[in-house]
């Protein structure tokens, strides 16, 4: 049986591979936030070497309620990080991933390998095709458009129509094309799309640890904080 260790929050942080899968959706997540406030942490994380495997969004939604602890399974010291990117996509094989959330996932594998791993060989790993992977290769070194593959491998959609006449697309191949006859360059003004709204998880992380630890504080702190936070986004410091 698995020991379970129960830790310090604070002392975790996301391992690089398991940011190469997608994150849950808004609507999965708040529901697995609502879940754990009202059962607690049912399903351990995975960890390794103080880095998380799997188990990111549990870690967030506990950083969100406040926890101080977290239950996790450790995987051995001397895991290699072949072991780590096993479990990591067996994990995923519980989630249904399209072709272009693979090809992005494999890409930034590639990516994270550091040309140790080649192009067909993450083909074989993400049971993806490798022209798959070339559309976004193209599409984040051709045209500099990482954001648009954050778009696509969070779940959305891409706006290759017009904002009076819409036509939504997630095919890399169908984007990589419209690219290439459009030369776009702003997502805003070519996609018809808005800046983000929401923070990364890292965002997150940083905010929830910032207000738990000024949270204590009095009134007259917090005022100043905010004070010079305001002063901070409006340029005056």
């Amino acid at each position: 049986m698995r020991e379970i260790f129960e830790i310090d929050i604070r002392n975790l942080s996301i391992h690089d591979e398991a940011k190469t899968t997608p994150m849950m959706g808004k609507e999965q997540y708040d529901s697995l936030k609502s879940n754990i406030e009202e059962n607690g942490q049912i399903d351990p994380i995975t960890i390794f070497r103080s880095k998380i495997i799997d188990g990111r969004h549990r870690f967030l939604a506990l950083n969100e309620l406040n926890s101080p602890t977290i239950n996790c399974v450790k995987m051995p010291h001397n895991s290699s990080i072949e072991d780590i990117r096993r479990v990591i996509r067996s994990k995923e094989t519980r989630r249904h991933e399209t072709a272009t959330q693979l090809a992005i996932s494999a890409l930034r594998h590639i990516m994270i390998a550091k040309d140790k791993t080649t192009q067909a060989e993450a083909a074989k790993i993400f049971a993806v095709h490798s022209k798959t992977i070339g559309f976004a290769k193209k599409i984040l070194v051709d045209y500099k458009r990482e954001d648009l593959l954050d778009i696509l491998f969070d779940g959305g959609k891409i706006n290759i129509g017009t904002s009076y006449k819409p036509f939504m697309s997630d095919s890399l191949k169908t984007i990589v094309n419209w690219l290439d006859d459009n030369k776009a360059t702003s997502v805003e003004n070519k996609i018809g799309m808005t800046a983000r709204t929401e923070l990364t998880e890292d965002e997150n992380i940083i905010v929830n640890q910032f207000v738990r630890s000024v949270q204590k504080e009095s009134k007259f702190v917090l005022d100043e904080i905010a004070n010079r936070i305001y002063s901070l986004v409006k340029g005056e410091e």
